[in-house]
C-alpha cells in the first residue's frame, strides 16, 4: 500500500513456454471471489456477472471476466493477468482524496513558495541595479587611500 492510499496488485500466473499465460483455475478463482465481495454471495451461473448492480458499478470488461471466471469449461477463464490488468485499472482512480487540512496545508506551501521566489526576484534586481554604483564607489575608495597612503 503506498502513502496515497493506492495499492499495488501483484499477481503472477504460470506462463507457457510460448509466452502465454496458462489457464489454471487461479483466474476463475479470483472472479469468483470477487462477485462474492461484491454481491455477498457466490455466484450461481454466468448471468450473474450481469446484475443490475454490477453492471453499473463496473466497466463491461470487469463483467465479462466475471462472467468468463463463472463458466464451466477452463478455456474461457481468464488468466490472473487479465485480472491483475482490469483490477489496476478499477482501483486507479479511487484513492481518497486530500481532506480540508491537507489541501490548506498545500495551499499554504504554495503561497510561502511564491513568496519566497517573489522576494529573490526583487532582491537579485535590487542588486543588479545597485552593483555598478557598489563598483564604482570600491574602486574610487582604493584609489583614493592609494593616492594618500604615498610620501
Amino acid at each position: 500500500m503506498h502513502a496515497d492510499g493506492s495499492v499495488d496488485v501483484e499477481l503472477t500466473s504460470a506462463v507457457a513456454a510460448d509466452g502465454s499465460d496458462t489457464v489454471d483455475g487461479a483466474g476463475a478463482a479470483i472472479g469468483r471471489l470477487f462477485f462474492e465481495l461484491l454481491v455477498g454471495r457466490a455466484p450461481l451461473d454466468r448471468s450473474d456477472a450481469f446484475e443490475p448492480s454490477l453492471t453499473a458499478a463496473l466497466g463491461p470488461s470487469v463483467c465479462a471476466l466475471i462472467a468468463r471466471s463463472c463458466s464451466d469449461f477452463e478455456g474461457q477463464w481468464p488468466s490472473i493477468n487479465e485480472w491483475s490488468a482490469a483490477l489496476l485499472d478499477l482501483a486507479g482512480g479511487q484513492a481518497t482524496p486530500p481532506t480540508a487540512a491537507e489541501r490548506a496545508s498545500a495551499l499554504r506551501r504554495r503561497i510561502l513558495v511564491g513568496i519566497g521566489i517573489a522576494l529573490l526576484v526583487a532582491i537579485s534586481i535590487l542588486v543588479v541595479l545597485w552593483a555598478p554604483g557598489w563598483w564604482d564607489g570600491a574602486n574610487e575608495a582604493a584609489l583614493s587611500t592609494a593616492a594618500t597612503a604615498q610620501p
